[in-house]
C-alpha cells in the first residue's frame, strides 16, 4: 500500500476537542469476532481480532463525521495483549488501503498504572492512546484516538493488522457506537440489614449526561454520573416480594433528554447455600510448560499450607483441593520433613482434600487396568499415611466412560465430582461439550455397574464447571459473584433445583491458577451482607457425605456412562496414540503371565511404566498456541515432554521384558472362507461375502474405504480414490496429494476371521483436516453393543449428556441382527463414528453436538484429526500404521 500524503494546517499538540465532531465505529467488512471482556462489560463485548502473525488482518468502517468540519476525530475502543504479550509488538493501521502509522505496543507498560501518550504520523496529523482499564491478566484497554484532516473520500475504511512476529499476541477493536444504554436486574439476594432484595443498574454514560433519575412505585433516587460505565445497586424489594415492576430511567446532561421504561421480574428467592469447592485446575502443560506446571502446583500447596496456617488460631475455615496427585508427588519429593508433616496434618484435618486421580484422563482411551493404574498412587499415600480418600475429582473433561466409572466403584471410591469445561457465551456453553452441562449440571445421582447393583458411586457435576469465575478484574470479586450467584439462583429456581446445597468449584484467574488466600475474608463478608444465598468454603468430602445423609433416599439410581467427547483430540498424534495403546495392551498381557513373587520383584519399574502411560493419556493437548504459532519452542517443547512420557514408558518395558525374558506368541495363519472384491472406482472393498453370502452395503463407500475430510467451513468429504488393485497380494493402494494409503486383506488363523491392514503415509497438512474409514456392514435393523470386560449397548446405555456422534471402543464392538453377529476388534483406533463422519460444522465458531440418536449404518473409524483449537502437534507427517480384525458368526 501506498503511503498517503496528507496536507495540514492542525498543529500537533491542539487538544482534540478542536474537531468538531468525533466519529466512531461503524460496521464490520471482514475479520475475525470475538467476545470479550471490556471497560464497559456487556454494552461493548463484540469486538475484531488482529494477531501478530501477519496474515489476520481486521477491516472496519467508521462514520463519517460532520461534513463541515475540516478535521475528523476518529475514537475507537480497542484492546491488546500486554501483560499476555511475549514483547514489544507492531500493528500497522490503514485507511482507504494507506497506511497511516504503525501502532507500537511495549511490553513494559505491564506496570504502568496509567498510560496515555500521543505521536505524530504526519508532519501535522498525529494519534493518542488512553487507558482506560486493565483486565485479570494486566491486558490493556482504552480508546485509540486519530485526528487528521477530512480527505475527499466519504469512506472511511480502516484496517487494522498485526506484523508477524510468529505471536498470537492480539489487538481488538470494540463494535461500539456510544450511546447511553441501560440495564436493570432484580438480583436474588437478601440483605442482611434491610432484609430487602437489590435492583442492579448497569449503564453506559456517553458524554453530555451528568445525571440519572431512577423511579418506580419502589424507588425514587436521582444520582450524579460521568462518562463510562456505570453500576449500582439499590435494596428495593421486600424480601418475599414476588412480581414486577416497571423502571423508569430518565437522563439529564447537556444533551436531549432521553426516557426509557423498563419491565423487571422478581421471582421467588429459596435459601440455597453455595459450597465452594476451591482448587486449581491442573492443567499439566497448555498456559505453561509442564516443567513450570510442576513448580505452580508444588507453589499452590505450600501457599495453601500457610493460608490453613494462617486461618487455625481465627477460626475462619480454609480448606484446598488437590485435584491431581501429580501435583503431590511433586511437592512430596521436594518438600522438607516440616513441610511433609504440615501437609499431613492437614490432610487429616480435612483441611486439605485429595482427588485419588493421578491426573484429569481421557478416560475414554484408557483400558480398565489403566484406570487402576490412575488410582494406585493414592494407595500409597494411604498406606504410608493412613489417609483415607474418598473422593475423585474430574476437571475439565466431558464425560467419562463406564471404564473409569466402575473403576471407582470397584475401588470402592464413594463420591466423583465432575467439572466439565465452562464457557458461558458458547453454544453448549463449554468448549466441545455437547450435552454434559446442559442434561447433567446439577443432577446428582447414584451409578452403580451394570452386572452389580450393590457397589455404587454418588456422581454430582457442577452445573458451572470448575472456570465460572475466571478471569475476575481486580476489586471486581464482589460485583461478579453478586451478578452470577444471582444468575446460578434464577436458573436453580428456574429448574427446580430440589436441594439445599450447590456444588460450586472455584479456581482463580485461569488454569494452573493460584491459592485466593483472601477466600475466608470475602466470604464472612458476603455473609454479613447478605442472609441469602449463603457462601460456605466446603470440603467435597464433607459436601458429598452431608449431602448423601439428607437426600440419598431420593437420588436416581443409574448405570452406563457418559460417552466422552474430548478423545479425539488425541487423534492430533495418532501414531503416538496408536502406540500407546499398543503397549498399554503388551503391559496388561505381560503382567498377566507373571507369578506373583516376579510382580513384587518388578513393582517398581512397573508403577513407573504405569504413571508414565496415564500421563499420556492425561487431557492436556498442547500449548494455547499450538495453532497459532505451532513453530516456536513453547509450543514444540510442550510437545516433546508429553511424548517423552510415551517414550520413557517404551523404553522401560523393553528393558522390563529383557529382563524377564517374555517371548510372548506366535500366530500361524490359515486360508480364510471369505470372497471379496475391490471397489474398482472408489476405495475399500466393494463386495465381501462369507458363506456365499454378501455382508456389505452396495449404496455407501465400500468396506476400509477412506473418506477424507479437508477444512471445517466449510467441511468437504471425499471418498479416496485407487491407485492400484493387487488381487494375488489382496492389497489396495489408495492416492491423493496429501496422503497414500495401502489397504491389505488378510486372513487369520480363525476361520471367520479377517484382518485389515492400513498404512497411511501422509504429508504435513496444517489445515483442518481428518481420516474416516467406512465400515458398512449390511444388516437389519441392528443392534450396537462395546465395551471390554462389560458390554454397553448404544444408545440404551448412554446417561444424559452422552456424546451421540462416536462412541470410545475399549476392546470391541459387537453389531447384531436375527442372522449374524459381526466383532470388530479396534486395537490400534478406537473412536467409532455412528452414522456419517463427524460434522465439524460451527455454530458461533463452536462445534455443536447432535442431542439425537444416531444410525448404525454405516459406522466409520476415526483415524485421525486436527480439528481442535489446540492440538498436540500442528501436523502429523510421516506413516501411521493400524489394524482392525474382524469376526462374523452365524446367529442361528
Amino acid at each position: 500500500m501506498k503511503k498517503l500524503r496528507i496536507f495540514l494546517i492542525l498543529c500537533v499538540g491542539l487538544p482534540l476537542t478542536y474537531a468538531q465532531q468525533v466519529s466512531y465505529f461503524d460496521s464490520k467488512i471482514s475479520g475475525e469476532n470475538i467476545t470479550y471482556f471490556s471497560p464497559f462489560h456487556e454494552f461493548a463485548n463484540q469486538a475484531l481480532l488482529t494477531r501478530c502473525n501477519g496474515h489476520s488482518p481486521i477491516v472496519f468502517a467508521a462514520q463519517n463525521g460532520a461534513e463541515n468540519s475540516e478535521l475528523v476525530h476518529y475514537k475507537f475502543l480497542v484492546g491488546f495483549s500486554n501483560g499476555t504479550s511475549g514483547g514489544d509488538r507492531l500493528f500497522d493501521v490503514s485507511l482507504n488501503d494507506s497506511i497511516l502509522f504503525t501502532f507500537k505496543t511495549k511490553k513494559k507498560w505491564t506496570s504502568d498504572s496509567s498510560l496515555h501518550f500521543t505521536s505524530a504520523f504526519s508532519p501535522k496529523a498525529y494519534y493518542q492512546f488512553t487507558l482506560l482499564e486493565k483486565d485479570v491478566n494486566n491486558d490493556v484497554f482504552g480508546y485509540l484516538e486519530v485526528v487528521m484532516p477530512r480527505t475527499h473520500s466519504n469512506d472511511s475504511h480502516f484496517q487494522i493488522q498485526g506484523r508477524d512476529a510468529q505471536s498470537r499476541d492480539w489487538l481488538m477493536v470494540f463494535q461500539f457506537k456510544p450511546h447511553f444504554e441501560s440495564q436493570v436486574q432484580a438480583e436474588n439476594l437478601v440483605y442482611r440489614a434491610s432484609q430487602k432484595r437489590p435492583l442492579s443498574v448497569k449503564a453506559f454514560i456517553p458524554d453530555g449526561v451528568d445525571s440519572l433519575l431512577i423511579r418506580s412505585v419502589f424507588i425514587q433516587q436521582k444520582l450524579a454520573v460521568k462518562p463510562g460505565y456505570f453500576q449500582q445497586s439499590f435494596a428495593v424489594y421486600p424480601a418475599d416480594f414476588v412480581g414486577t415492576d416497571d423502571i423508569v430511567i430518565k437522563t439529564s446532561g447537556n444533551m436531549p433528554h432521553s426516557e426509557t421504561v423498563q419491565r423487571v421480574q422478581v421471582q421467588e428467592l429459596k435459601p440455597f447455600t453455595f459450597c465452594i469447592i476451591h482448587h486449581s485446575h491442573n492443567d499439566i502443560g497448555y498456559s505453561h510448560l509442564q516443567t513450570e506446571v510442576a513448580r505452580i502446583q508444588c507453589t499452590n500447596i505450600r501457599s495453601a499450607l500457610r493460608w490453613i496456617a494462617s486461618t487455625e488460631a481465627t477460626g475462619q475455615k480454609a480448606v484446598w483441593h488437590v485435584e491431581s496427585l501429580w501435583a503431590v508427588e511433586n511437592f512430596l519429593s521436594d518438600a522438607s520433613p516440616a513441610e511433609e508433616k504440615a501437609f499431613v496434618s492437614a490432610v487429616r484435618s480435612g483441611k486439605m482434600v485429595l482427588s485419588v486421580n493421578y491426573a484429569n484422563c481421557l478416560t475414554g482411551l484408557m483400558q480398565a487396568e489403566e484406570i487402576q493404574w490412575l488410582c494406585a498412587y493414592a494407595h500409597l499415600l494411604e498406606k504410608k499415611y493412613g489417609f483415607q480418600l474418598t473422593n475423585a475429582m474430574v476437571t475439565d473433561i466431558p464425560g467419562q466412560a463406564y471404564e473409569a466409572l466402575n473403576g471407582y466403584a470397584q475401588q470402592q471410591i464413594p463420591y466423583l465430582s465432575l467439572g466439565p469445561n465452562y464457557v458461558e457465551n458458547l453454544p453448549d456453553h463449554g468448549d466441545r461439550v455437547g450435552g454434559v452441562i446442559r442434561e447433567c449440571g446439577d443432577q446428582p445421582f447414584y451409578w452403580h455397574p451394570l452386572t452389580d447393583s450393590s457397589k455404587r458411586v454418588l456422581v454430582w457435576t457442577a452445573a458451572k464447571g470448575y472456570s465460572y469465575f475466571h478471569n475476575i478484574a481486580e476489586g471486581q470479586q464482589q460485583a461478579v459473584f453478586e451478578e452470577r450467584i444471582s444468575a446460578y439462583v434464577s436458573q436453580l429456581s428456574a429448574n427446580k433445583y430440589p436441594y439445599e446445597w450447590v456444588q460450586l468449584r472455584y479456581t482463580k484467574h485461569a488454569d494452573n491458577g493460584p491459592v485466593d488466600t483472601n477466600l475466608c475474608a470475602f466470604v464472612a463478608h458476603w455473609n454479613a451482607l447478605y442472609s441469602w444465598p449463603r457462601l460456605e468454603i466446603s470440603n467435597l468430602d464433607t459436601l458429598f457425605q452431608r449431602f448423601e445423609q439428607r437426600y440419598g433416599q431420593q437420588l436416581p439410581q443409574r448405570t452406563g456412562e457418559i460417552s466422552p467427547y474430548w478423545e479425539d483430540g488425541a487423534y492430533s498424534t495418532a501414531r503416538e496414540e496408536i502406540q500407546a495403546r499398543r503397549l498399554v495392551q503388551n503391559v496388561i498381557e505381560f503382567e498377566a503371565r507373571l507369578t506373583e513373587n516376579q510382580k513384587i520383584q518388578l513393582q517398581d519399574q512397573l508403577d513407573l511404566i504405569h504413571r508414565n502411560l496415564v500421563l499420556f493419556h492425561e487431557h492436556t493437548w498442547g500449548s494455547w498456541c499450538s495453532i497459532s504459532a505451532p513453530d516456536i519452542a513453547f509450543t514444540t517443547q510442550q510437545w516433546q515432554i508429553k511424548k517423552s512420557f510415551l517414550d520413557s514408558a517404551q523404553v522401560q518395558f523393553s528393558r522390563i521384558i529383557n529382563q524377564a525374558q517374555d517371548t510372548g506368541t506366535c500366530t500361524n495363519f490359515v486360508v480364510s472362507f471369505f470372497s471379496i472384491r475391490w471397489d474398482d472406482t472408489y476405495s475399500g472393498i466393494r463386495s465381501l461375502k462369507w458363506d456365499g453370502i454378501e455382508l456389505l452395503q452396495q449404496d455407501t463407500p465400500g468396506l476400509g474405504a477412506c473418506i477424507y475430510s479437508l477444512g471445517i467451513s466449510p467441511q468437504v468429504n471425499e471418498v479416496l480414490l485407487p491407485m492400484q488393485n493387487e488381487l494375488k497380494k489382496a492389497t489396495q493402494t489408495i492416492v491423493h496429494p496429501n496422503l497414500k494409503i495401502t489397504l491389505q486383506f488378510q486372513p487369520t488363523a480363525h476361520p471367520n476371521e479377517f484382518i485389515l491392514r492400513f498404512q497411511i503415509d501422509k504429508k504435513a497438512i496444517r489445515d483442518k483436516e481428518a481420516l474416516h474409514i467406512c465400515l458398512p456392514f449390511q444388516l437389519d435393523h441392528p443392534s450396537l453393543s462395546y465395551g471390554e470386560k462389560t458390554m454397553l449397548h448404544y444408545p440404551a446405555d448412554q446417561l444424559a449428556g452422552s456424546n451421540k456422534e462416536f462412541i470410545c471402543v475399549s476392546d470391541h464392538l459387537i453389531l447384531e441382527d436375527k442372522r449374524f453377529k459381526i466383532t470388530i476388534f479396534t486395537p490400534d483406533c478406537n473412536l467409532i463414528e455412528l452414522g456419517a463422519p463427524i460434522n465439524e460444522q460451527q455454530q458461533r465458531g463452536a462445534k455443536v453436538w447432535s442431542r439425537e440418536n444416531q444410525s448404525l449404518s454405516p459406522l466409520y473409524l476415526y483415524v485421525f484429526n486436527n480439528y481442535w483449537h489446540t492440538n498436540y502437534k500442528a501436523d502429523q507427517a510421516g506413516m501411521i500404521e493400524l489394524q482392525l480384525r474382524i469376526r462374523i458368526e452365524s446367529v442361528n
